[in-house]
């Protein structure tokens, strides 16, 4: 990071330079997810660190609303003036970078990956997720028979009970929002470009060949 930090302070450039520090996944060093982290949806594993610095960001700023990695698409092409395709599942931060409250509501969505050959023939991920305040819905077995498992994550921050029965409005409302989100993703999907022999070959090496 001092590397990255030092390049434009040495070209004068530092007070004009937004920087956006974020994880890929969280640390999977417990509750059964080591080394698992392509194939799990527990807190630790898809609550990710998100730094933002520069001109027009509140200094000292904690944002207690969820927000998506996705999120950083429309954030980054706001300060040039553009917005995101149309369709596309991505809200500016700016609002709450510069600590005003956003339009919309904190509900975020997750999910686990789909191999391509699977989302061609219109399959959905096992594992649906959404995030809002204190409630965790996944929806599990998604293409096979559905099951809502609700965890209140204040009370239960390392997710050991489903309170869905006893949360039904709560299960009820966030199902609600996942069938809109899917529904959104599915109007922005695109075929994905072919890869070649090479290029699959080194994604395979990485540990991604889905």
């Amino acid at each position: 990071m001092g590397e990255i930090v030092a390049a434009p302070r040495e070209r004068g450039q530092f007070e004009r330079t937004l920087l956006v520090i974020v994880g890929d996944h969280g640390e999977s060093f417990r509750s059964g997810t080591v080394a698992q982290h392509p194939r799990s949806t527990r807190e630790q594993t898809m609550r990710l660190p998100l730094v933002v610095c520069g001109p027009g960001v509140a200094e000292g700023l904690v944002a207690p609303k969820w927000v998506a990695m996705a999120d950083l698409f429309a954030t980054l092409l706001q300060p040039f003036g553009i917005a995101p395709p149309e369709g596309v599942a991505s809200r500016s931060l700016w609002p709450m970078l510069r600590g005003e409250e956003p339009e919309w509501d904190d509900v975020v969505f997750g999910s686990l990956p789909v191999r391509v050959d699977d989302r061609k023939l219109g399959k959905l991920p096992d594992v649906l997720v959404a995030w809002s305040g204190r409630w965790k819905l996944s929806v599990v077995n998604v293409n096979g028979s559905p099951r809502g498992v609700l965890r209140d994550l204040e009370a239960d921050p390392n997710e050991q009970r489903d309170v869905s029965k006893e949360h039904v409005d709560v299960v009820t409302g966030l199902e609600r929002r996942i069938r809109g989100w899917i529904e959104q993703q599915r109007a922005a999907a695109t075929e994905p470009n072919a890869l070649t022999d090479e290029a699959r070959k080194r994604l395979e090496e990485l540990g991604y060949g889905d």
